[in-house]
């Protein structure tokens, strides 16, 4: 048994690759698609709400890795300015829906530590 796992609610990698970690409004979402038989190509923007540094991108990028998307972003390390994009995912809704949650929760903390070791330093 993973003791942090058993300390701490985090959930396991596995848990996290498939979608198990998402909202519950992402997957009605999916079954209202589905059931509809409809799947949009769409183009999915992640924006952040104040000047940061840019981190989490490599998580992201292994989480989203295999899916049939595409994924633009600005490099790690990238000062950040609200409402900016600094990833774009393009693709077919239902291919990556589920994972915009694990995703926001990758970059979120990632440039969250970033952002304030740049402060301290």
């Amino acid at each position: 048994m993973d003791i942090m796992r058993e300390m701490f609610n985090i959930p396991a990698q596995d848990e996290i690759k498939k979608g198990l970690t998402t909202d519950i409004y992402f997957l009605r979402t999916e079954e209202v698609l589905r059931t509809k038989n409809v799947n949009p190509k769409v183009v999915a923007e992640i924006t952040c709400t104040s000047h940061a540094v840019f981190a989490g991108l490599d998580e992201a990028l292994k989480l989203l890795e295999g899916l049939p998307i595409d994924v633009y972003a600005v490099p790690e390390g990238t000062i950040i300015h609200p409402r900016e994009p600094v990833i774009c995912i393009e693709g077919h809704y239902l291919d990556f829906a589920r994972y915009e949650n694990p995703i926001l929760g990758f970059v979120c903390q990632a440039s969250g530590i970033a952002t304030n070791a740049t402060k301290i330093r």
